[in-house]
């Protein structure tokens, strides 16, 4: 990360569930009644090639657990590891038909329903930090998942029952005031990172509001009363704005992408920073991923071509030991002919010898001894 960017803005990692619900918007009627033609696990990525007969459309659904989930219309080869490695899933998820995609609640978590032959499945996607990808039956049993865990709160394993990680408090965000605002704002902590765990609010939703209030990310004991107000009409404009006029865009800092975003943050409304707005956000978040996303890709190939190599190292290294073999075995025979052309007038004269005497000899003779 530039250091400079670090002293201004924390670099944007994840969708935020506004963005989530942002991308439901565009990308779910794509989604619904397409079917899973093909699984691929790289690494944590989970990559699913989806086939929509009504739009005629092939594309994939690529999710990444704590990060980002995206549409793509890349057209990639996946190598045969990629399909090895996601044969457990691919045997439960193959051909399964997309019934429907939803957002739990305001969560970075989505709820995928499927109608696999005659069963019904789930896939759970967790967006939020250490989050999960598991299939879970009819009655939430976790079936498989791209990782296991046991936690403080919950169990991530097969059999067990999926539940939901804790969620502290539920905001009714429409009808929130200043007064219910009060009572809800940590004291002892500055003003934005205070929205952020008091209201469960994306932290570019608060430093919108900072800016737009001209707070300063001062102290909340600070606040004052048309503040409190100010906070609540802009929290309300902004989470509006963001689901009814989106306008998707990525943030720049001397030519770095520092953030994906659902709305304007007019936060980066100076010289030091550029947004470049695009059509939609499933777009805005593969371009900003993009470059991870082929770093993997090209990772993974020099990893496969390195195996390979290693695979010929020990090729070429077993045909060494082999021809030092018969090389060892060559000159033992050489030295044995050596040893016998040496010998040969010798053993040639022996030979003559007893046969002379055998010839000589009377047989019947030797025949009693």
């Amino acid at each position: 990360m530039h250091p400079e960017i670090a002293q201004h803005y924390r670099r944007k990692n994840s969708m935020s569930w506004l963005d989530i619900k942002v991308w439901l918007q565009e990308e779910k009627e794509k989604i619904l009644n397409a079917y899973i033609d093909e699984i691929y696990i790289i690494d944590n990525l989970i990559v699913l090639k989806l086939k929509n007969v009504k739009y005629s459309k092939e594309f994939l659904l690529i999710i990444e657990p704590g990060k980002r989930i995206n549409t793509s219309e890349l057209k990639i080869r996946f190598k045969d590891e990629y399909i090895k490695s996601s044969s457990l899933w691919k045997g439960i998820l193959k051909n399964c038909n997309i019934t429907d995609i939803e957002q739990y609640d305001n969560e970075r978590i989505l709820f995928m329903k499927l109608k696999c032959y005659e069963k019904n499945r789930k896939i759970v996607i967790e967006l939020l930090p250490r989050g999960v990808v598991a299939i879970l039956d009819d009655d939430n049993t976790i079936l498989l998942a791209n990782t296991y865990k046991k936690m403080r709160d919950r169990v991530i394993m097969p059999k067990f029952k999926y539940t939901l990680p804790p969620k502290p408090i539920n905001i009714d965000y429409d009808n929130i005031t200043a007064d219910i605002l009060k009572n809800l704002l940590l004291n002892n902590y500055n003003v934005v990172p205070s929205l952020v765990k008091s209201l469960d609010i994306p932290p570019e939703i608060a430093e919108a509001i900072d800016f737009l209030c001209k707070l300063n990310n001062k102290r909340v004991l600070e606040l004052t009363s048309y503040e409190y107000e100010c906070i609540t009409v802009k929290l309300k404009e902004l989470l509006k704005s963001a689901l009814e006029k989106p306008t998707p865009c990525i943030v720049y800092k001397d030519s770095i992408m520092i953030g994906f975003y659902s709305f304007t943050p007019i936060q980066f409304y100076e010289s030091n920073y550029n947004i470049e707005y695009l059509s939609s956000l499933n777009e805005t978040i593969e371009k900003y991923f993009s470059e991870s996303f082929k770093s993997l890709l090209i990772s993974k190939k020099i990893q496969s071509v390195t195996n390979e190599v290693e695979k010929l190292k020990k090729s070429v290294e077993m045909i060494d030991r082999n021809l030092t073999e018969l090389k060892n075995k060559k000159e033992n025979l050489e030295n044995a002919l050596k040893v016998l052309n040496e010998l040969y007038i010798d053993l040639e004269s022996i030979h003559e010898c007893v046969r002379n005497r055998v010839k000589n000899s009377k047989w019947g003779r030797y025949k009693k001894m």
